[in-house]
């Protein structure tokens, strides 16, 4: 793993996430990169349009300012870390960009700021989630550390799944292996008798 997205929108919640990050950017010896998604018209502002340059410019100088803030936290102390800002109203539009179509994993916390902080949220962030292409790991609450000692592999284990199992191996053997649950979820409209579904698994 060589290549670590987060994409943040300076929110409480996505600095509570920062350091999960940073911690699999360490343990992999990857480089961390931080986007935000800077948008050419402020939320809740209709400019002049002479004003739109003006305004961006200011914004802008705030994004690399909270940049700057969040570099000199510890969790980030030594790392090779880049920033980036990308314009633009879509999420999304980061998973095109071709500095990061190779990226092994992207980051993200599942709420954030509104507002001016350019939200990274709700259905946004489950449009980030289907888009990629690269694994996902989504930090529900804040956690200091990342200690993983259950997984739950939920699947129809039907399809090929080599890439994601090697993804999988790669991502647990540096946390000495943790206990896996294979889960199949079985419902009457699509039932499948148990002998077959744990040939699958």
């Amino acid at each position: 793993m060589k290549t670590i997205l987060f994409p943040t929108d300076f929110s409480d919640e996505a600095a509570h996430a920062l350091p999960i990050a940073a911690q699999l950017a360490r343990q992999f010896n990857a480089q961390l990169h931080l986007i935000h998604m800077l948008s050419p018209v402020l939320p809740g502002y209709t400019p002049i349009l002479h004003d739109a340059p003006t305004q961006y410019q200011q914004a802008l100088g705030l994004v690399e300012q909270a940049f700057d803030e969040l570099l000199q936290l510890p969790c980030l102390n030594a790392l090779p870390v880049k920033t980036h800002v990308l314009t633009g109203t879509d999420p999304t539009d980061l998973l095109t960009d071709d500095r990061f179509a190779h990226a092994d994993l992207l980051v993200m916390v599942s709420t954030g700021a509104t507002g001016l902080k350019e939200s990274l949220t709700g259905s946004n962030a489950e449009h980030l989630i289907r888009r990629a292409a690269m694994p996902v790991l989504v930090l529900k609450q804040a956690v200091t550390y990342l200690d993983i000692k259950s997984v739950v592999f939920a699947s129809d284990f039907e399809s090929d799944y080599d890439a994601s199992i090697e993804f999988f191996k790669t991502l647990l053997d540096d946390f000495d292996y943790p206990t896996v649950h294979l889960l199949f979820v079985n419902t009457i409209n699509r039932f499948v008798p148990t002998h077959e579904i744990k040939l699958r698994m």
